[in-house]
């Protein structure tokens, strides 16, 4: 009897677990559903940044810049487009340092660590409008209103989804907004290449940059601990950027492992051979021949000058 009970037991079960346990199945889309809290989060970054981060901006109105974001969470998540984002943009814009943006692709954390909230540089996840939507995510439900904590739709369900054009609207205005060097730091050891011929900096970023605001790109190529270097300098992905950027017209340079940035990555990898000191020192660079002749003549005639005094009896 004692054993028939149990049987029952776990017969009356059954149906329990064959239903998927929640958030497990049944998701529409492929993406993470709605971050929770999202509106405190939101809030709360808002005021960290222009409170304590940047005082310069404590004039920034949160409520406003939240009101005009949240527009697109009434809207269809797959019919929210980068300028649904126009109003929340131009709100919390503001100026990016000269010298300080740093572009990127497959390698967001190493990037924000050595911006350091933006001591040394400025990446697009350092600006305000990036700060407060990054690793979050955001989507009204699909035939009902409320927001979607399940799952939201990425761009392998529909092109036009609120997290897709977020950044696509912010990548954008960050590149007419940067000035003198810019700086993009590329993961060398991405299987798939270090450039993505089709990603966020090639088709958001590139095209939006300010030709005449902007001295050079340094590009640096960075090769992660204890993995293969997939792509350097002149190699692959990286080579096609460097010609477009050639075709473009931009003075470039392109180093592997730049020596800051490797030696942070090495902080955590200190006894392994990729981190000893003649490894790290290292680098190759590749720069675009000057893009005016006078440029090449003012460095050649002084050394002239002083070749000339130097063998002058």
């Amino acid at each position: 009897m004692a054993a028939l009970g149990r049987a029952s037991s776990l017969l009356s079960l059954l149906p329990l677990l064959l239903v998927p346990a929640a958030g497990a199945g049944g998701a529409r889309w492929r993406g993470e559903g709605t971050s929770p809290h999202l509106r405190s989060i939101f809030l709360g970054r808002c005021a960290e940044y222009s409170s304590l981060l940047s005082p310069e901006l404590r004039d920034k109105n949160c409520t406003a810049i939240w009101e005009a974001f949240k527009v697109v969470l009434d809207k269809d998540p797959c019919s929210v487009f980068p300028s649904d984002y126009e109003l929340f943009i131009s709100l919390s814009r503001h100026s990016i340092p000269r010298d300080k943006s740093l572009f990127w692709e497959n390698n967001h954390l190493l990037v924000t660590s050595y911006a350091e909230n933006a001591r040394r540089f400025m990446p697009l996840c350092d600006v305000l409008y990036g700060r407060i939507g990054d690793f979050l995510s955001w989507c009204r439900q699909e035939n009902a209103s409320g927001l979607d904590y399940r799952s939201c739709p990425t761009s392998e369900d529909c092109e036009n989804n609120p997290v897709d054009s977020y950044w696509k609207m912010a990548s954008m205005q960050y590149s007419r907004d940067s000035t003198g060097v810019i700086h993009v730091m590329l993961n060398g050891s991405e299987p798939k290449g270090a450039y993505p011929v089709k990603g966020f900096f090639a088709d958001f970023e590139i095209p939006y940059l300010q030709k005449d605001k902007i001295t050079r790109i340094e590009i640096w190529v960075m090769h992660e601990i204890g993995r293969p270097k997939v792509e350097s300098c002149g190699e692959g992905s990286v080579k096609i950027l460097e010609e477009r950027l050639e075709k473009m017209g931009f003075q470039y340079r392109c180093i592997n492992d730049h020596l800051p940035v490797k030696l942070l990555m090495c902080v955590d990898h200190s006894t392994h051979p990729d981190c000893a000191l003649n490894s790290a020192v290292t680098s190759t660079r590749r720069e675009a021949p000057p893009l005016c002749a006078e440029h090449g003549a003012s460095l050649f005639i002084p050394f002239l000058v002083v070749l000339a005094s130097v063998i002058q009896p």
